[in-house]
């Protein structure tokens, strides 16, 4: 057997099965090898690898411990050459995360404890804690009002978005439930890079005892009742003209969830009496769902 070169290198596939105790063994035993802490700003902790598959391992691992990473690339040269590496950086409150559930020893187990602990006492608005431009067209009160009735400063123009306290006290000043749900914890808003193909591949339904969920890099892939059925009913709730199209691999399934959805919703919202078939149903102010089929 060859052994494996550095750039192939990934987490073996026992670690994603191991218990709360061995994940963290491993992530720190593997921090205390390639790691790297830095108390600039708001101080940072970062894997580092010229693997980007072992990164992107590391980085859904930590997912495990709520702990939200981003990788980037790293341009350099070696001996005369460009050489090409990664690195997964982890900041503010998620480095403190870090820094609690890993049992990373010796210099690099100090020094990252101590970074963390000056993190509690700085504010930290990274990026993914900025809501996206273009919230403000969801405001009911104009940015003067804001200035001369609450203080807060929505004039401001930010290049990648408003951080989202910001956003918060919007939302809480005009009792608006459409921005409350921007900011919504639960929701990491983050810029997309780049869409890569990844070719086809067969896929298999499954569910995940008790929860019924099942996810796929990140993403919520199966709950069909909660997602496809009840969470379009639940944003039109909130933005009653709002489109939805379910999609499904031919129209009668598409159809199945959305009668079921029809169904909550008619509980919920006024809809339009000229359009109610099962396949395309609207609210009285335009928005509603349309079935299809591929």
């Amino acid at each position: 057997m060859q052994p494996a070169k550095s750039a192939d290198k990934r987490v073996p596939e026992c670690i994603f099965t191991a218990g709360q105790e061995d994940l963290c063994a491993f992530l720190a035993a593997y921090f205390n090898c390639d790691g790297t802490v830095n108390d600039k700003r708001e101080g940072a902790a970062e894997f580092y690898s010229i693997s980007e598959g072992l990164l992107r391992d590391v980085q859904h691992l930590l997912t495990r411990l709520d702990i939200y990473s981003t990788l980037r690339r790293k341009k350099g040269r070696y001996q005369g050459e460009v050489h090409l590496s990664w690195r997964l950086i982890v900041s503010g409150q998620d480095m403190i995360r870090l820094a609690e559930s890993l049992p990373v020893v010796g210099e690099r187990g100090r020094k990252l404890r101590a970074v963390a602990a000056q993190a509690q006492q700085r504010r930290h608005f990274p990026e993914y804690e900025a809501i996206p431009v273009g919230w403000k067209t969801l405001m009911t009160k104009t940015d003067s009002w804001h200035r001369f009735n609450t203080g807060v400063r929505v004039d401001k123009s930010y290049k990648y978005g408003t951080a989202r306290h910001i956003v918060q006290q919007v939302a809480e000043a005009e009792d608006n439930d459409k921005l409350r749900a921007l900011c919504n914890e639960a929701v990491i808003w983050e810029r997309i890079v780049s869409i890569e193909p990844a070719g086809i591949c067969e896929t298999f339904d499954l569910e995940v005892a008790d929860t019924h969920n099942f996810v796929a890099e990140g993403i919520v892939v199966h709950n069909s009742e909660m997602v496809t059925v009840r969470y379009p009913v639940w944003r039109l709730e909130r933005d009653p003209e709002m489109r939805v199209i379910i999609g499904a691999y031919n129209l009668d399934f598409a159809a199945y969830f959305s009668r079921k959805a029809k169904r909550i919703a008619e509980t919920r919202l006024e809809l339009a009496h000229d359009r109610q078939a099962t396949v395309d149903w609207e609210t009285v102010v335009g928005g509603g769902m349309r079935a299809a089929g591929v």
